[in-house]
């Protein structure tokens, strides 16, 4: 989920290339870009986390 539309905002065509990039990211590097317990958790982390580096 993007994280505008975690927030209650307006989802643009953005959001798909966000969600592009995190497909990118995972199969990439061979884990998702955030791991959380629980939705909100995860939402949290695309919100207010920048992504680890791909080493």
């Amino acid at each position: 989920m993007a994280p505008e539309q975690f927030q209650g905002k307006l989802v643009t065509q953005a959001a798909d290339l966000y969600a592009l990039g995190c497909v990118l990211y995972e199969m990439l590097v061979g884990v998702p870009p955030f791991v959380g317990e629980s939705a909100y958790e995860l939402g949290e982390k695309h919100v207010h986390e920048p992504p680890p580096p791909c080493v």
